[in-house]
């Protein structure tokens, strides 16, 4: 996107209060003395992103995320006080939660502060987001975009960047229902006005009988408004039933909204009686003597 000029994903983001942690034992360690540390699960360029200098080896790249082995950056602090003097890459560990998992230390970064301005960073240790210990964060992550510019400018293109799919799929919709709707208004039309037209003969003998226009029209008007309410009686309660199969496609209208539900039969029973109007118009309009030979 224009003027975004990294970007990157994480589990945890800076101050936000929130983050995860896990004992490790370093390798050539007392195995009974275990570190407790933060861990971040992160993406390519993360420290590139959100400019955390880097001091020693490598940062995690993008094939550390198909990798079977486990890599792992930590900070400073976790450096100096885990492992000791010296550089720690190349260096491994294990952690509490999966001591199958040999993590090998490939890089060093300055301290970064997640929890809290006020106090020391606490040792922490950078993951990819691929090699989490535990299951279901991706549906938690955090995007971090670094952008030149006003960075509220940016947040709102990213936002309607997110949401394109979204439209796109609601224009669909709403594109193939606008002709659904047609062409069941069409039928609907069609089906009534030639059951109107059927009757021109009945209409005729009515009329001849002593019957007005608007008795005739009453009388068409009346079948046409049972056979509606018939078949919303039928419709509504299927449509309520099978809610449940598209509510998961609804975004912003609940699956048993009233007003969508009242609007859809509104608009169904408006077609229908317009579909009788315009026949039975046509009908009564003609001479009784014509309509008695209709054929």
């Amino acid at each position: 996107m224009p003027r975004v000029i990294g970007a990157s994903l994480s589990a945890d983001t800076p101050i936000s209060g929130f983050g995860d942690s896990d004992e490790m034992r370093v390798e050539g360690g007392d195995s009974k003395n275990a570190a407790r540390t933060t861990i971040n699960s992160i993406g390519p360029n993360f420290f590139d992103v959100m400019q955390i200098p880097l001091v020693l080896g490598r940062a995690i790249d993008q094939r550390d995320l198909g990798s079977a082995w486990k890599v792992s950056v930590i900070n400073e602090t976790c450096a100096r006080r885990y492992f000791g003097a010296g550089s720690p890459i190349g260096k491994r560990f294990r952690w509490r939660s999966q001591p199958d998992w040999e993590v090998q230390v490939v890089g060093v970064v300055k301290d970064a502060k997640y929890h809290q301005l006020k106090g020391d960073s606490p040792p922490t240790v950078y993951v990819p987001y691929t090699q989490t210990q535990r299951g279901g964060w991706l549906q938690q992550m955090d995007f971090e975009v670094r952008a030149a510019g006003d960075p509220a400018a940016v947040v709102a293109a990213i936002r309607n960047e997110a949401l394109a799919q979204e439209r796109l799929f609601a224009s669909l919709v709403t594109l193939f229902g606008a002709i659904t709707l047609a062409l069941a208004c069409v039928g609907l039309y069609g089906l009534v006005a030639w059951s109107v037209a059927s009757r021109t003969r009945e209409i005729g003998l009515r009329m001849a009988l002593g019957a007005d226009r608007l008795g005739v029209l009453r009388m068409i008007l009346g079948k046409v408004a049972v056979t509606t309410a018939a078949g919303l009686a039928l419709g509504v309660p299927a449509t309520l039933a099978l809610t449940r199969i598209i509510e998961s496609q609804l975004y912003g209208v609940e699956a048993h909204d009233p007003l969508s539900i009242l609007a859809a039969a509104a608009g169904v029973t408006v077609v229908a009686l317009l579909a009788a109007c315009f026949p039975a118009r046509r009908a009564m309009l003609i001479d009784p003597v014509r309509a008695l030979r209709y054929e």
